[in-house]
Parts: C-alpha cells; structure tokens; sequence
C-alpha cells in the first residue's frame, strides 16, 4: 500500500476476475513458452520505482529471464473479451513503455488471453525512449499540477473536465454543416 492511512481494499467481483484471469493468462504464456521452445523462465514482480523517476512506479505482471539467468524483460497479461482482443497491445502500449522506463528494460513480452475461446495474442514490445520520454513528461505535468490543487481546485478541475465531456458530447451529435463540395 502507498498510503499507510488509507483502508485495506479486499477487492470485488472485478478484482477476483482480474485476479483469476491473469493466472489463466500465466498459465497459457507457459504453455505457449515451452510449447514454442522460447527458453523464458517467469518470476514474480513487484512494485518498483526509480530514484530519477520521482513519483512513478510500475508494477509489471512479471519478470522473464533466460535459461542463463540474463534478464528476457518484462511480461504483461492482460485476460479479456473477444471484442477487447483486437489491437490490445496496441492500447496498452503507453503502460508497456513507462514499465519499461521505470525499470530500465529494453521489452516487454506482451500476452492477452481471450476470456471466451482460450486464443491468445503475443507480441514483443520494444522499448521506445522518444514515446517513453513523452510520458514521462506528461506524467510530471500531471504531478506537478496535483502539486498546486486544493479541494476547491479539485471541484472546478472536476468541473472543466464535465463541460468540455459535453461540449465534445454536443458536437458529435450534431450533424455535419455545410454542402458538399466546399471547404
């Protein structure tokens, strides 16, 4: 826990889900490791930070290393419905990238398995360090921002985000202006 006051979080049917699926998930990277003969052996991960990274941290799936013991990066599992597999590496690339940054590996083996028929979807993601540098710059704005804001800053914050959700709401139910053929 990051914050020792806060209440212990036992978790809901969502979380058991998660839970239960990532082990599914684990279990048919495994398979599919030995199976594909990729030499790559799991452990366990843990929450990690990095001292010229204040206030980020990651917390991969998993570490993988080879048979001699080097380091084959880092493993993210991801258990989802047949409608989520579809670019899933691709939308959980920016989470890939800062785990990544955080802990000075160069990939992440990347595996989601499909909660409804057991296929599964596999990439090796490579380290980005311009996409990375990017987050990490966002991720400061933010930390930064969070820095200065009081309870009424968090009220009005909420609500600028409410109004622009409507306006872009309003806009894209409206239908499109103009006659065809101009600019």
């Amino acid at each position: 826990r990051l914050d020792p006051t806060a209440k212990v979080f036992r978790g809901n049917a969502d979380t058991r889900e998660g839970n239960e699926g990532e082990r599914k998930a684990l279990l048919a990277f495994q398979n599919m490791v030995k199976k594909e003969s990729l030499g790559m052996n799991y452990e366990e991960a843990f929450f990690q930070t990095d001292k010229s990274m204040p206030g980020f941290g990651a917390s991969p799936d998993g570490r993988l290393f080879n048979n001699d013991g080097t380091s084959a990066g880092l493993l993210e599992l991801k258990y989802l419905s047949t409608s989520s597999m579809d670019g899933a590496s691709i939308k959980y690339e920016p989470q890939m990238q800062l785990q990544m940054a955080v802990t000075g590996e160069t990939k992440t083996e990347f595996f989601a398995l499909n909660k409804h028929t057991a296929e599964y979807d596999h990439h090796t993601i490579h380290a980005d360090p311009k996409f990375q540098a990017l987050l990490k710059q966002t991720g400061l704005s933010a930390i930064e921002l969070a820095e200065g804001i009081d309870d009424e800053g968090v009220t009005e914050l909420r609500r600028q985000i409410k109004s622009k959700r409507k306006r872009k709401e309003d806009s894209s139910s409206k239908p499109a202006s103009g006659r065809a053929g101009q600019e």
